[in-house]
This record gives C-alpha cells, structure tokens and sequence, in this order.
C-alpha cells in the first residue's frame, strides 16, 4: 500500500468515526426529547390530584362556600354561604314583595340570629343569641311591638311599643 493510500485510509476511517458519534448523540437527543414529550402529555391527560384525599372525604359530601336554591321558574328562593369574616348564613324565601323570608345568620364572634322578614323585607321577628340573647316581634307596620331583653347580672326586661310605634318598658 502506498502512504498516500494509506493516508487516505486513516482519514476515511476517522470521518466514519466521527459520523457514528454524531449519530450515538443524535439517537439520545431523539430518546430524551421523546421522553419529556410523553411525560408532558401524560400530565395534561391525567387528572389533577384532589384537595382532600378521597380516603378522608365521606361518600356524598358537597363542598363549597356558596350554594343557590332556585324555584322550577330558575328564580332564586334562598341560600347558604359562608362570608369572608366566618358568618354563616342560610336564607329560606326571599323579599319579592310576594313571600317572606328567614335569615339564620352566626358569626364567629359567637352571636347568632333567626330574622323572619315580611315580604316587603322588614324584620317582623328576631331572636338575637349570645351573651345577652333578646326576642323581638313587630307588626309591618311598626305600630304594634313587643321586645324582651336579658341582661347578663341584672333582671330581664319586656318592653312594649306605645301608640307612636315607640318601644316603652312595661309597666
């Protein structure tokens, strides 16, 4: 063999040399990039995990901070929510000038209330607990009242309206 084939040769073999390299580094890109792609696609088809586990979560129980009651015509005839200071309340008919309404409101404070509204919306019964719970019941038009009050320490107190609507102590 002459040097100058020889030569040739030992170039030849050093490109084929750096071809199969090329070609090692272009199969492992092609199996890395197929592999973030399937896991990409395999987290987007799969579902979210859930907040609570399904273990601690009992069969049949809805979550959430705000839920409608609406009538067979969609309108909406009550609630229940939870505000963003802690009060709960739950609402049971509403002030459409047709039907009344009660309002059950407790509030993190410990203060709970039950208003029955008229359908023009005026409180005609309230019980007020807590610490120091009351009792109110007044006519729609405000000209016939009567409250009853406790007092933490002290007797408890029965007030009446008077003929202007005002509410006086019994005698």
């Amino acid at each position: 063999m002459t040097p100058e084939l020889q030569s040739v040769l030992d170039r030849l073999e050093e490109v084929e040399r750096h071809r199969r390299g090329q070609r090692n580094l272009t199969l492992l890109a092609m199996l890395v990039s197929l592999g973030v792609a399937a896991f990409v696609i395999g987290a987007r088809l799969a579902p979210p995990p859930p907040l609570v586990p399904e273990a601690a979560r009992p069969p049949g129980v809805v979550e959430g901070t705000r839920f409608l009651l609406r009538g067979p015509d969609g309108t909406v005839r009550g609630g229940m929510e939870v505000e963003r200071d802690g009060t709960v309340k739950l609402a049971i008919g509403n002030q459409d000038g047709h039907t009344g309404a009660a309002l059950l409101l407790a509030q993190p404070t410990g203060m709970v209330q039950l208003q029955l509204r008229s359908p023009g919306g005026l409180v005609r019964g309230a019980f007020n607990g807590g610490v120091e719970p009351s009792l109110v019941l007044s006519s729609d038009d405000g000209g016939s009242s009567v409250a009853l009050q406790t007092k933490t320490g002290a007797p408890g107190k029965l007030f009446l309206s008077d003929r202007t609507g005002t509410l006086r102590p019994a005698p």
